[in-house]
């Protein structure tokens, strides 16, 4: 038989990506390293630019002001909220492609700044429908919305993660306790405090010994402080713990000694913690909105009613049937 050689031609001599922000373990930021360190095995220049650039990552990303590109350059956009540097990014002499992200939408928020970088947000999305060459969707949820923004080419690339470290420690797990556990933002539309309600139904109404762990950026003080005053009243000071930003290592370790992944999440435009949980063997909860039904993919235990006494009965049966498990 013949060899089949498959080869790809690739019409740009330069692909870069920008996203006004990044940060160390953010998904948006490992998902443009991964596709700069694939195009330049490609043969294809790449680079990453940004707006706001963390100290860690000034050697491995430019600021988007360096800007240098030559003549058969293209420049993926990625979006996910509205910023400073949209104005220069689309001047710039270069076909553009969008990249999107989901952008949680302002009812979720009271905070006027935030709620006005939302709503600029989708603004630029529309904008970015008339420029761009076509777009990409990281979820059919969210290639809906870039179609409501006036796209009308949008192809879905879920988020890329290399799921080597999860596959790894996964051998390493022995019997699994009780403990909760829950991966993103302390922002109003991941619901930590009905978590909270629901692990407070479960310790009362089962007596165990469990714990539960948020782990997740905790700088929108209001809500975190609203989920410690949940804490506070359901007596569960000692029981739970908000972690704030976890190093890798840590937060695999959480991963890999959890019982259970409760996510009541009212907006996910993916969910990569959903992945990651699965990835370390680790069953989910999860409400079944936005885009967390495609992301689970038949998987996970999928919820409508999130009161917490329905939540807690399907967490003991979790952790007591074993086939079900």
């Amino acid at each position: 038989m013949g060899t089949i050689v498959t080869t790809m031609t690739i019409p740009f001599s330069e692909i870069h990506q920008f996203h006004s922000g990044t940060a160390r373990g953010d998904a948006i930021t490992s998902q443009m390293i991964y596709l700069r360190d694939r195009l330049r095995t490609l043969g294809v220049s790449s680079d990453i630019y940004a707006e706001h650039i963390p100290a860690d990552l000034r050697e491995t990303i430019k600021p988007v002001s360096d800007w240098s590109a030559g003549g058969r350059a293209l420049l993926l956009v990625h979006h996910s909220m509205g910023h400073t540097a949209f104005d220069h990014v689309i001047s710039l002499d270069v076909p553009i492609v969008t990249v999107f992200h989901s952008i949680t939408p302002a009812h979720f928020f009271d905070d006027s700044f935030l709620r006005t970088y939302i709503k600029l947000g989708f603004k630029q999305l529309r904008t970015l429908a008339g420029r761009s060459l076509f777009g990409i969707a990281d979820s059919n949820h969210n290639r809906h919305q870039m179609y409501d923004a006036g796209f009308t080419s949008v192809s879905v690339l879920p988020v890329k993660t290399d799921y080597s470290v999860e596959r790894a420690l996964r051998t390493q797990t022995g019997s699994r306790g009780e403990d909760w556990l829950f991966v993103g933002r302390v922002v109003p539309n991941k619901r930590s405090h009905e978590i909270v309600r629901a692990f407070a139904a479960y310790v009362g109404g089962f007596q165990t010994p469990a714990e539960l762990h948020l782990v997740g950026d905790l700088s929108l003080t209001p809500y975190v402080d609203a989920v410690k005053v949940e804490i506070e009243s359901a007596g569960l000071t000692s029981r739970v713990t908000l972690h704030g930003k976890l190093s890798d290592t840590d937060l695999h370790r959480r991963y890999r000694d959890a019982g259970l992944f409760v996510s009541l999440s009212e907006h996910e435009g993916f969910g990569v913690p959903l992945l990651e949980a699965m990835a370390f063997g680790l069953p989910v909860i999860a409400r079944d909105a936005a885009a967390v039904s495609e992301t689970l993919g038949g998987a996970g235990a999928l919820v409508d009613a999130v009161d917490p006494v329905t939540i807690a009965a399907l967490a003991r049966v979790i952790a007591s049937d074993d086939s079900l498990r």
